[in-house]
């Protein structure tokens, strides 16, 4: 395979992955703004939810998109793309978003994206 064949494929891998991750975190916000509504959480409880549905989206994103070598790399740039555009998102929606944490939770989703990159690229093929 030619080197701009496979780094278009890396880079179709990694935008397949983010839009997987993108759209997990919304489905689970709009799901938990669901139970919010309908329960009576407490407000502190949120920001720690929301942190969870990121990994489980980070997790989701990455493990079906990323194949071939260099897992921690692509899982790191799906995490890392994948924080950066839900931040995005949620800033156009009036969110309360710093800087400050923006950073900080691109790094903590580039963490996350990373190992399960690793994991994702050594899983056992079911034949």
């Amino acid at each position: 395979m030619s080197q701009e064949r496979e780094s278009e494929n890396v880079f179709l891998m990694i935008m397949k992955g983010v839009t997987i991750t993108v759209l997990t975190t919304l489905s689970l916000i709009l799901l938990f703004a669901i139970v919010i509504k309908v329960s009576l959480l407490d407000s502190s409880v949120i920001k720690w939810v929301n942190q969870f549905l990121k990994i489980i989206s980070i997790f989701v994103g990455v493990f079906f998109s990323i194949k071939g070598r260099l897992g921690f790399l692509k899982g790191g740039l799906v995490g890392l793309f994948s924080t950066v555009i839900i931040f995005i998102v949620f800033a156009f929606m009036g969110g309360d978003l710093t800087a400050g944490s923006t950073i900080i939770d691109s790094i903590f989703g580039a963490f996350i994206g990373a190992i399960v990159g690793v994991l994702a690229v050594n899983r056992k093929r079911a034949n």
